[in-house]
């Protein structure tokens, strides 16, 4: 009997010491975890007053991304990735190396040559074999510029590396750039530096976040580029960064939105009739503009003073010709039609977009499905667009917006006439309403939020 109380006494001692040592490793394992975990809570303020903002900003700590971004530089007129030859100089010193083609740094032991301050090279691909991988880098943080690239401004400088690929299609070049860098150009070339600086803010989250995802997906693909600089992605460097620009990337330092995707636009349709407490409350996303009948009636109606920031695009009107729309139907649906007989919007979105246009003719109905695919089609190629204030735009190879309404098919002038507002492909933020709203007092928090929905704002960590 002793010898049984004394095996329970020592089986109830080690029980005991292995419970004790596993509430404290599990106590243990919460606090790191806690620790790991926690988010830091900050509050936003507005520049003017230095009142606190009513949605306060929780910076949650999301997965590092590299510190600097690439971006493919098109060629003039961002008319093609590849150039035919690449001429290059820098403000100050500068060297080209040669690189494995993965490779990110310069090695010392493959300097092709030390180039003075101010010095153009131009380099063809004849120059190397196909496969070779060239890094320009200055030697006193100088900018880079391509005397002969074609941008909205003079000139453009490029900070950061130049890499260049020499591939059988031409010379592919990639600036390597700090993102924040990147932003600031990216802010300047994609909105007015004129506009309000809390519509900047919002435009430089939303550029951030765009740019993020790329470098998340680049990284994954192991492209040499995340993006490029033309409208395809977000324009970089089409205009000089700005004081404006620098403080809106500035300001909000790091903030990402915690979306897979964020898309911007230029300019939406405001069916007008909206007072601005509508507008902040998001009542106006309620109406249902599905209908043609009542987007119709809308467009009759002018829109607000001072909506989308009384951008001219807000409404316009254009005549398509028959050809035009047959040539693109066939060049684009294989479809070929003669005489064009009918074209109807068949669907619309809640926002009144046109989403399927039927065209018919010679006994088919085609059927177009798409925003883009839409603007493409009835693209006033040959005529012009009249804008609100009256100025007539030519040259566009898409139509303004989706958001159409078909007014006349008149067969014998073979003309469409199109009435319609908004400029761009209406999905995410419209800029110019981003303008309006903080004109109106809203930060750039709440534009966001009335854009995206309430959401925390990530904070980047550079890797």
């Amino acid at each position: 009997m002793n010898k049984w109380k004394k095996k329970s006494l020592l089986y109830a001692i080690v029980l005991f010491f292995y419970f004790s040592a596993s509430l404290m490793l599990a106590v243990w394992l919460l606090i790191r975890y806690t620790k790991n975990n926690t988010f830091h809570l900050a509050i936003t303020k507005d520049n003017a007053s230095g009142e606190s903002s009513e949605s306060p900003i929780r910076h949650l700590e999301c997965d590092s991304v590299s510190r600097f971004i690439r971006v493919c530089i098109k060629n003039s007129d961002y008319e093609a990735k590849y150039h035919n030859t690449v001429s290059i100089t820098s403000e100050g010193p500068w060297t080209l190396f040669t690189a494995p083609l993965k490779s990110s740094d310069p090695d010392p032991q493959k300097e092709i040559q030390l180039f003075a301050k101010n010095k153009t090279v131009t380099i063809s691909p004849t120059d190397f074999s196909c496969g070779t991988h060239l890094i320009a880098s200055s030697l006193n943080d100088d900018s880079f510029l391509f005397p002969e690239l074609k941008r909205a401004v003079p000139n453009p400088e490029y900070e950061g590396r130049i890499h260049l690929y020499i591939e059988k299609n031409g010379i592919l070049v990639v600036n390597e750039v700090e993102l924040e860098t990147y932003l600031k150009s990216v802010v300047v070339s994609e909105m007015p530096s004129s506009y309000p600086s809390e519509a900047l803010k919002a435009q430089a989250v939303c550029a951030r976040t765009y740019a993020v995802r790329a470098m998340e997906a680049g990284k994954k693909e192991k492209t040499f580029s995340d993006l490029d600089d033309s409208v395809s992605f977000q324009v970089y460097n089409n205009q000089k960064a700005s004081d404006a620009s620098a403080c809106a990337v500035n300001g909000t330092e790091g903030q990402i939105l915690s979306l897979p995707e964020v898309q911007y636009y230029s300019t939406a349709y405001v069916p007008g009739g909206f007072n601005e407490s509508e507008l902040f409350s998001n009542k106006s996303r309620a109406i249902d503009f599905s209908d043609n009948e009542l987007f119709a009636a809308s467009l009759e109606k002018a829109p607000d003073e001072g909506a989308e920031y009384n951008s001219p695009w807000v409404r316009w009107n254009t005549t398509v010709k028959y050809s035009e729309v047959l040539n693109q139907i066939e060049k684009q649906y294989g479809d070929k039609i003669s005489v064009l007989d009918h074209v109807e919007v068949i669907r619309r979105s809640p926002s009144g977009q046109a989403v399927s246009v039927q065209i018919c003719g010679d006994g088919k109905e085609v059927r177009v499905d798409g925003e883009y695919a839409i603007r493409t089609v009835l693209s006033p190629v040959d005529t012009s667009v009249v804008l609100n204030n009256g100025q007539e735009i030519t040259g566009l190879t898409l139509l303004p917006s989706a958001w159409l309404y078909i007014v006349s098919c008149d067969a014998e002038s073979e003309l469409i006439s199109l009435s319609g507002g908004g400029y761009g492909h209406g999905m995410g933020m419209s800029q110019c309403g981003a303008a309006a709203m903080a004109a109106a007092g809203a930060n750039y928090r709440q534009i966001l939020d009335y854009y995206y929905g309430e959401s925390e704002l990530e904070h980047v960590k550079n890797s």
